[in-house]
């Protein structure tokens, strides 16, 4: 078990972990010849979602913004539905479309990770693209080596600006306000229980944060 006492630690430990577990798929040969390619792309999927996630910004914060060929100027990420044009940002350098990038998660992050399904498309391991991803005809096509080789890469780019992109991440500000909130209705309970525990009470819904020991009455 890893125990941290912020973010920007358990993102150091966590992205490559979800790397590594991907390449471990890739590798994996089944009975049939296939390898897990169904997880490993979920994984992989999942970085991307995680990048994006952390270039939304606080409020307050300048929004930050990515070129997306055919529209007339960069693209903010505002929303949780923009995570994935962290795709066309420094990080992972594709230069796809809104409707590529739309596509992608439409058809591919949604449903594999939430049903267990691809929507129209192709993983694979023996049908090379250069950059690891093709919109074809019949769907979204991912080649898993390359896709994962240019994760790795986001993550490492990443992680080297991540002490400033987490400080100004919504992400990390939404997780804290969950925290504190989770702490405050832990707090009123307690009270509730143990009126003779106010004190205590009220410092720790003031003092609550990542890591913060709940005291066992």
């Amino acid at each position: 078990m890893s125990i941290h006492d912020n973010y920007l630690s358990m993102l150091r430990e966590s992205l490559p972990e979800y790397v590594r577990l991907a390449r471990v798929g890739i590798a994996f040969e089944k009975d049939n010849g296939g390898v897990l390619g169904y997880p490993s792309a979920t994984l992989l999927l999942a970085v991307v979602d995680i990048v994006g996630s952390h270039l939304r910004k606080r409020q307050g914060i300048e929004p930050h913004t990515v070129v997306v060929p055919g529209t007339a100027k960069p693209q903010a990420i505002k929303n949780k539905g923009d995570h994935f044009l962290a795709l066309n940002s420094t990080y992972f350098g594709y230069a796809f479309t809104q409707e590529q990038i739309d596509k992608l998660y439409e058809l591919s992050r949604c449903p594999l990770t939430h049903s267990g399904l691809l929507g129209p498309g192709r993983i694979s391991i023996d049908d090379p693209i250069p950059g690891g991803i093709d919109f074809r005809a019949d769907g979204v096509h991912i080649y898993l080596p390359e896709f994962l080789a240019r994760c790795k890469q986001a993550v490492e780019r990443f992680l080297a600006d991540a002490e400033k992109l987490v400080s100004e991440s919504a992400a990390a500000s939404d997780l804290e306000l969950k925290l504190r909130a989770a702490a405050v209705a832990d707090a009123i309970e307690e009270q509730k229980a143990n009126p003779s525990a106010r004190k205590w009470v009220v410092q720790s819904a003031q003092a609550s944060g990542m890591a913060t020991p709940r005291r066992d009455s």
